[in-house]
């Protein structure tokens, strides 16, 4: 059985999801027509209105059967996605930033709304480095958000980095805390070099300041 990352919902009966960055000149159109989906499905799951206008950098739930080009060991995609309504808007929470993240970052916030955790902000090429052992179940690119590396450890944590440019890992590699899983790149919304770090657990979005390091 190839590993499986499952849609992660807070709602069990919301539809399976991935999520989807609007990049400049993206339309509602041509994102319906790139997932093979409707318009009305896309503004039904994102509680949009007709007159909705989209923006760039805009995270958007997608209803979809086919699933996000991040590689697993048996070369199949996982689904990865949320179900938590909202924008996706810097939280006023204080990113403690003395305490060990996956890189070291200059500035760093929480996301509320579709994405629930923290974008550091770093320089391009500054090394991310895992901070907890597990095993990588899949790693490559995700479409808006560079090249991603998930990590499930022992204990069931998921811990999601996003936003590099080049990864030094693959499926089905054991890490420990400490080692390099890629190098950080630039994000084409923000033009910043910045991670997206996220951690789950029990298909949960838990906060990534609280979760197991070392």
């Amino acid at each position: 059985t190839p590993a499986m990352l499952p849609p992660i919902n807070t709602d069990p009966n919301a539809p399976a999801v991935v999520l989807h960055r609007v990049q400049k000149g993206e339309t509602l159109f041509g994102i319906a027509h790139q997932y093979s989906t409707s318009l009305q499905a896309i503004r039904t799951v994102n509680n949009f209105s007709e007159n909705y206008v989209l923006k760039s950098g805009d995270v958007l739930k997608i209803p979809v059967s086919t699933q996000p080009a991040v590689q697993t060991a048996s070369g199949n995609s996982p689904a990865f996605g949320v179900s938590v309504p909202g924008t996706n808007a810097p939280s006023p929470r204080t990113v403690n930033l003395s305490i060990i993240w996956p890189i070291r970052p200059k500035q760093g916030y929480y996301l509320t709304g579709k994405l629930s955790g923290v974008t550091l902000v770093g320089e391009r090429g500054d090394n991310v480095y895992c901070i907890y052992p597990g095993t990588v179940i899949s790693a490559g690119p995700y479409r808006g958000f560079g090249r991603v590396v998930i990590v499930k450890s022992a204990e069931g944590y998921l811990y999601v980095y996003g936003g590099c440019e080049n990864l030094f890992v693959k499926a089905g590699d054991s890490v420990t805390a400490g080692m390099e899983l890629g190098q950080l790149g630039i994000d084409s919304v923000s033009e910043q070099a910045a991670l997206f770090f996220m951690v789950y657990l029990n298909m949960n979005p838990i906060d990534p300041g609280a979760a197991p390091r070392g």
